[in-house]
């Protein structure tokens, strides 16, 4: 069985400006436009794009998640799932287990606490993820069983000279 690597990163910095908006539909303000493309630059330098992406279907999450695909030059697919808006460890390890089926590398993209809830989950360390963080974890274990990784890092905007 080949090593995984498990990506898991906080959504794009969102935008308050609309009272009229429900939280779920909040969508990423300049800053998040700016920091997602940014972070998916950096981890195409790393050799770090995933096969799939699991995102939640809130829409800063899936606007994270598309524009990190917009700009990697390879075919990421996409799957928005409804359980991982405000998710625990648990829905996360759920969904990769229903939807990771043969990739060796997945990305989940959700919202905190949940996300730094599963990094420690997996990997019993407690990381700060501001938003667009994104968490690098490998296991040998398959998707389905899934219950301990190693954390290589942890990517910040900000720790990254992304000045915004």
């Amino acid at each position: 069985m080949s090593e995984k690597t498990l990506l898991a990163m906080r959504h794009a910095k969102s935008s308050w400006k609309n009272d009229g908006l429900t939280d779920f539909d909040r969508p990423l303000n300049k800053r998040g436009q700016a920091a997602a493309p940014f972070m998916a630059e950096i981890l195409a330098e790393r050799n770090l794009v995933p096969q799939l992406i699991i995102s939640s279907s809130a829409e800063r999450a899936k606007q994270t998640s598309l524009a990190m695909i917009a700009a990697w030059s390879k075919e990421v697919n996409l799957i928005l799932d409804d359980s991982l808006y405000l998710a625990g460890p648990n829905n996360y390890l759920q969904a990769i287990a229903l939807h990771a089926v043969e990739e060796d590398s997945v990305m989940v993209v959700g919202h905190n606490p949940g996300m730094e809830f599963l990094i420690d989950h997996l990997a019993g360390e407690d990381e700060i993820m501001p938003t667009a963080a994104v968490a690098i974890l490998s296991g040998s274990s398959s998707w389905q069983e899934l219950n301990s990784c190693n954390l290589h890092d942890v990517l910040r905007p900000k720790d990254l000279s992304l000045d915004l």
